[in-house]
């Protein structure tokens, strides 16, 4: 039943042929396992940094001041004063 034939089958899709020789589907090689735990822990370092900064500011910088309403402001009156 063998016909003898020993051909090598040809990729169907052009993203098969790059794969196969390296192309711009093929798969990427990983990096080492520690670069990646550099980048997470350079990653949170930076949003722990601002977090940081940010609170510093309100504790020591940051002086909230709410103006008090005049008694006679018209954003002071409601519904039932409005007719007086």
């Amino acid at each position: 039943m063998d016909s003898g034939d020993t051909r090598v089958a040809e990729p169907l899709y052009a993203r098969d042929a790059e794969a196969a020789d390296g192309g711009a589907f093929a798969k990427k090689k990983e990096d080492p396992k520690w670069v990646r735990v550099i980048v997470v822990c350079i990653y949170l370092f930076t949003v722990s940094f601002a977090a940081l900064l940010l609170s510093l500011y309100y504790i020591f910088f940051w002086s909230p001041t709410i103006e008090p309403y005049e008694d006679d402001s018209p954003e002071r009156l409601t519904a039932c004063d409005q007719g007086d």
